[in-house]
Formats: structure tokens, sequence, C-alpha cells
């Protein structure tokens, strides 16, 4: 049985962890940890660190089914070191510019982390067109509160990673959304853990795969690709949504069922068996044509494995900043609809 209470559970232990692309060891463990125990299943990783869940199902699907979630959020890594004991740093994911002045971050070395604060020089000492722009990232730095170069060079070096700090110390609730950092990544892996709590069996044999570095080209589900068999990929994911006018898809609406995101074209026949699977149960989706977002649904049908990929995406606010908004229901349907769709993929 799906129960949005124990989606939301793993959404929270999910969102404050610390895996940016790269660096996914912290969210790996949760999963493996959380999904060792459960029988019918084994567990492997690909040689980029990629989880790879095979679980039993009741039945034999007619083609092999993948259903794939990712590991890594988005953030920073530091780039330089200036005099004073700043940080410069670049970009890890698609994070926008004008979301980055005043954030925390926590930077560094797992055992040796600190928290900062995302700056830019003085308003006195800006210019006048300064004032009317979008600072570049060249101007943008992490202040870590040291004296001068020597000093910060104790606690972090060039080429560290860091990861935006939760705005608040737990997840916060809103009317029917929930609002944290890492949505995306925490979102996708928890419906696939919901999936994998459910106290009855899965209609059939199923492979969750959770991907390392999507947020720097996807790059992790090439090489989950690779170390699978060829069949069917179902792509977990948010993409960009909203709560008022018709431009994007509507918060609370129901789990978005696309034909193409920013890189596919998604198998049509697929699609609308996803579609028909929401219809037959009642489970509200939205069809769209083109879901602004990129997906590990791509990778799978271009690895040359002959796979037919589609995608379910939550819709979210915020997708490009730091944190995301997304309503709970949705995670709900997603994780309703996988279920009746399995139940369809039986030989």
């Amino acid at each position: 049985m799906i129960t949005k209470e124990h989606i939301r559970w793993n959404i929270g232990n999910i969102a404050t962890m610390t895996a940016p692309s790269g660096w996914e060891e912290e969210a790996a463990s949760y999963v493996i940890d959380e999904a060792k125990d459960m029988g019918r299943i084994s567990i492997g990783r690909d040689p980029l660190g990629s989880v790879l869940i095979s679980v039993k199902g009741a039945k034999r699907p007619a083609k092999p089914i993948v259903l794939t979630a990712h590991l890594d959020e988005m953030g920073v890594m530091v780039e330089d070191i200036t005099k004073e004991g700043l940080l410069k740093f670049g970009v890890v994911g698609n994070v926008a510019r004008r979301t980055l002045l005043g954030r925390v971050v926590t930077v560094g070395e797992w055992g040796r982390m600190c928290h900062g604060v995302i700056g830019l020089k003085p308003i006195h000492l800006t210019s006048q067109e300064e004032r009317k722009t979008l600072p570049k990232l060249e101007n943008l730095y992490i202040d870590i509160g040291s004296k001068g170069e020597p000093q910060t060079e104790t606690m972090v070096q060039r080429g560290d990673p860091g990861v935006f700090a939760p705005e608040m110390p737990e997840m916060t609730e809103m009317g029917n959304q929930l609002h944290h950092k890492a949505m995306s990544r925490s979102l996708s892996c928890a419906v696939l853990l919901e999936l994998l709590n459910m106290k009855e069996q899965l209609p059939v044999d199923v492979t969750m795969a959770f991907t390392v570095q999507r947020h720097v080209g996807n790059r992790g589900a090439y090489s989950a690709a690779a170390a699978l068999d060829d069949g069917i990929a179902i792509s977990l994911d948010l993409c960009p949504g909203d709560t008022v006018g018709d431009d994007l898809p509507h918060l609370g609406k129901g789990p978005v069922v696309p034909s193409m995101d920013q890189k596919t074209i998604f198998d049509p026949e697929l699609t609308e068996k996803l579609a028909a699977a929401a219809r037959a149960c009642g489970i509200p989706i939205q069809r769209w044509a083109k879901a602004e977002c990129d997906g590990d649904g791509g990778v799978f049908q271009r690895s040359g494995k002959g796979f037919s990929a589609a995608a379910l995406y939550c819709p979210a606010k915020y997708t490009d900043a730091p944190a995301q908004n997304i309503c709970l229901e949705d995670a709900e349907n997603m994780a309703r609809l996988l279920v009746a769709f399995l139940e369809e993929c039986a030989e």
C-alpha cells in the first residue's frame, strides 16, 4: 500500500544529505541501507557508482523494466581562494545565478566541512551600471569568515565540493506543498523506495537504477544503461511547474506524462501505456507536450541497447533554485501510477 506519510519521511531524510554530483556516497548508502533488509531483491553498483536494485515481482514482465531516480544534487565547487580568504567557485548543475546571492552553503571535504555565505562586493563599491545588472558568477564568492588565504586553506581546498544548506532545519510544509533543497533527488528516490517498502509484492520484476551525476550531463545513466539489459526505461524527476497560469503544469493536479523533454522524444506507445494505466485507475495526470527538463530517460533511449523510454515527472516550483516546492499528493500519485503501470506489463 502506498502511503504519502512514508514518502514524505523519505523525502525529508534524503533532502538533508550532502551528495553533490560526483560525491553521492551518503545518498547511495542511505538507499542501500533502506533496501538491504527487504526480501526479493539484489543490490549492485555499476562502475561509476550508481545503485542497481533488482526486485523480484509476482510475474515476469514482457520486457525488462528499469525505473530510474538519481542520487546527486546541485551544488558548487571551489575553484580558487583569494588572498583575503574568500572562495571563488563554479556551480555544479543548472543553478540560476539570480538565486545565488546570500545563500548559505556547506563546503569542503567530509570531516572538515564548514558553512559559508555567497556574497558580492559591497554595494557602495559598485558602479551605477553594475547595480542595474545581474552579477556574473565570477564576481561572486563564498565567505567562510576566515582571516586570509592561509587560514582558509586549513579548512577548504581548491576542488572541494559544496551544497546548498537547508534554509530551515526541517523540511517545511506550507498548505499542501513541501519545500526543501535537492527535491529532484529526494522526490525521485523516495518514490522508488516507497515501491520497495510496499508489503505487497510488485506486479512484475523490475530494476531500480539510482544514478549518479545526473546534474552534470546524466553521466551515471550512461554507465547504468550499459550494465543492464535492454527493455523499458521510465525516468522519474522534477519538471518546472506552478500554481497559476497555464504556461506550466500545475502543482497538485497530478504527475506529468510528457511526450518529450529537452533531450528526448519519448516512445509514443509507452507514453500512452502510462497514461492509459492512469485513466484505468482514476489517477490524475497531466499530459504535456514538452517538459522543460532533461531526465535520464534520453540516455537509456540513446544507449544503443534498444531501450524504449518514457518519463514521469513531478511538477515543482523553482527547479533552477537551490530549494524547490512540490505537492506531496503528486508524489503519491507517481508511486500509485508506477504500480498500476507495472500491473499492465506482465507477460
